[in-house]
């Protein structure tokens, strides 16, 4: 009977012991606490900063060239309904739209439109890493980070440094240009067909000559394409008409035939022939990227927030981990990576003294 009241004992100083364990985290205590590590805050700060400065000091700028392009103007055509359908049957877009604005597009980046530019403009020793200009040729890459991917390039059986060419041009066109669509600026506007085309290089003003030289090369080819079966054209409907003794198929023929000449016209004589220029190539002056004043004040602000987090952290430890509600969980020292760094120059140069005593 005597045991009962002293294990009743033992259970209420326990309950008392766990009401009594750990603290409230107040905001009062949270801002003190903040104070008390100010030198935590200076370090986090100065680091920040640090990285925004080594940012900003080996980014390489870039420029974005971007013109604005859409679908040529087509007039509409003339033929009637027997002209249409034969038309048709000829390969001949009878409406006018040709749809060449879309193999436009398509062209853009391809290996047929790199070998066109390198061929025209010689873009391939200025997009490529490698041209030599003393001995004007390719030489491969040298340094470690080469070496490894010349080794790795061997093991998974990808062959080593070869001489680039129209393929291997494509595919860097195809990461520097870039082709998007603009939308309408009505939300009534579901059918936009006006594009942005864009070039991304470090060099401001060969950004835009590659640009201008894009337009024109990707349109000389469709135009080119166009050109040869509207001359054919022309030619077949010509000795069609001469061997034609039907009246009524004459007609048809001579409407197929004024199309055709109509669009031989276009392709002759107008600047684009498959895109409508809206805005020309255009480059801003200032690099695209993070102003360097929004860095700066991006980093000290993600540096405050993890400076707060890491007080927050702290703290919350240790007003769980108090004994009780009386104990001061701030007279424990912060971590001040100052002192710890000083201190730790001064044994490295106290050392370094000792080894020449």
């Amino acid at each position: 009977m005597s045991s009962t009241p002293n294990s009743s004992q033992n259970v209420l100083f326990v309950g008392d012991d766990l009401q009594t364990t750990g603290q409230p985290l107040t905001p009062s205590l949270f801002v003190a606490a903040i104070w008390r590590a100010k030198n935590l805050g200076y370090s986090i700060l100065a680091a920040s900063l640090l990285v925004a400065a080594l940012i900003i000091a080996f980014r390489q700028p870039v420029f974005v060239a971007t013109a604005i392009i859409e679908p040529p103007l087509v007039p509409g055509s003339q033929m009637s309904g027997t002209s249409q359908m034969l038309a048709s049957f000829a390969g001949i877009d009878p409406t006018g739209t040709t749809g060449q604005f879309t193999k436009y597009l398509q062209v853009i980046g391809s290996p047929r439109f790199a070998a066109r530019l390198e061929q025209n403009h010689g873009v391939m020793k200025h997009l490529i890493a490698g041209w030599d200009e003393q001995t004007h040729s390719w030489k491969a890459p040298s340094g470690p980070i080469a070496f490894v991917k010349e080794n790795l390039k061997s093991l998974l059986g990808l062959g080593g440094q070869v001489q680039p060419d129209a393929s291997s041009l494509s595919e860097v066109l195809q990461k520097k240009i870039a082709i998007g669509l603009i939308p309408g600026k009505s939300p009534l506007d579901l059918k936009s067909q006006v594009f942005s085309v864009s070039v991304t290089l470090p060099d401001r003003n060969y950004a835009q000559a590659l640009l201008a030289w894009s337009l024109r090369t990707a349109d000389d080819i469709v135009r080119e394409d166009q050109l040869e079966r509207t001359i054919n054209r022309v030619a077949y409907l010509k000795q069609t008409m001469i061997t034609t003794d039907e009246i009524y198929l004459r007609q048809s023929l001579q409407q197929i035939l004024t199309s055709q000449e109509q669009t031989l016209m276009t392709l002759k004589t107008d600047k684009y022939y498959s895109v409508d220029l809206v805005d020309p190539p255009s480059v801003p002056q200032k690099p695209a990227g993070v102003a360097i004043s929004t860095l700066l004040i991006l980093s000290v602000f993600l540096g405050l927030i993890f400076y707060v987090l890491v007080v927050f952290v702290i703290v919350f430890r240790r007003t769980r981990s108090a004994k009780g509600k009386d104990e001061d969980v701030l007279s424990e020292p912060f971590p001040d990576p100052v002192n710890v760094i000083t201190g730790y120059t001064k044994r490295i140069s106290g050392r370094m003294r000792g080894g020449r005593r």
